[in-house]
């Protein structure tokens, strides 16, 4: 619930002109952006000139806008690196409140992988990025690793590959992107170390970027607290775009298109089923026990 009086707080002239230029950021895309991502825009607009505004002005101004709802701003208006909770106890109130979502919004999932060339993954460094992610490698699995990849994550990623490996027999395509700076390089290769000891089956890795070539070719902005280096956040939407995008091309396309086309009729039909039950029960209890 947001708090009475927090639209009282209004920022003005130079403040006002940069959360409004963000703004315009925020909604050119059509994911969810992180702060640092902003920061790198805005660098580029001249609104902010040098590494320290990052931490002396613009951390403090985007925070009171989030926490005061200044105009569309919101505490969700970015994506921040953290860990979503995880939510556990509630659920639906009776049967009939349960049958009516699945009538309103059921969902079926079949296995595209199945009737694909490959099975690949996405692995990534910067996961606030996550969003941007989802739009440019869609059904893909993706795999965050927001820094080092700690030795849990590592195992359940070598059986993953492992078993995906058995279940399709076909190759096991994996594409990274990270920062070009020393502890981007080095994230991978150590994540790798193990992740190969522990997978029982062969895979492809290629490391697409950042590479020094592309972050020069393409005219990034050196990381604002260590020149010389390079961060993902740093590329503007269409660069990451035009960097994700064809690591995808191994992904048959119509062939994911046609076993989507099987779950929405799937999905479809028993929807129907559903809304007719749901129909003919509005005299009764509501109850499982009367399903057909």
């Amino acid at each position: 619930m947001v708090e009475a009086g927090v639209h009282l707080w209004k920022p003005q002239g130079r403040s006002k002109l940069i959360l409004d230029r963000a703004w315009e950021h925020v909604n050119s895309v059509a994911y969810r952006v992180s702060l640092r991502w902003l920061f790198y825009r805005l660098l580029q607009d001249v609104l902010y000139r040098s590494k320290d505004d990052y931490m002396s002005k613009m951390k403090s101004l985007f925070s009171a806008a989030r926490k005061n709802f200044y105009s569309d701003w919101s505490p969700s208006a970015l994506a921040d690196e953290t860990r979503s909770p995880i939510l556990q106890g509630g659920g639906y109130a009776d049967e009939q409140e349960w049958l009516q979502k699945l009538a309103n919004g059921l969902f079926v999932d079949f296995d595209k992988w199945a009737t694909q060339p490959v099975y690949m993954e996405v692995w990534f460094e910067a996961r606030a990025m996550v969003e941007q992610f989802r739009q440019y490698a869609p059904g893909i699995t993706l795999v965050p690793f927001g820094g080092d990849f700690t030795i849990n994550p590592k195992w359940e990623t070598a059986q993953r590959l492992s078993t995906m490996a058995e279940k399709y027999g076909t190759p096991v395509r994996v594409f990274y992107f990270g920062d070009y700076d020393p502890k981007g390089l080095q994230i991978l290769d150590s994540a790798l170390k193990d992740i190969r000891t522990w997978c029982g089956a062969d895979f492809e890795i290629e490391r697409i970027g950042l590479t020094l070539d592309q972050a020069v070719s393409m005219g990034v902005p050196e990381n604002f607290e260590k020149p010389g280096d390079y961060q993902w956040e740093a590329l503007t939407d269409a660069q990451a775009a035009s960097l994700i995008r064809p690591a995808t091309d191994l992904v048959d396309r119509q062939a994911w298109q046609e076993v989507e086309g099987r779950e929405e009729e799937a999905a479809e039909a028993v929807r129907e089923l559903l809304r007719q039950h749901l129909g003919a029960k509005n005299g009764g209890n509501g109850g499982l026990s009367e399903m057909p």
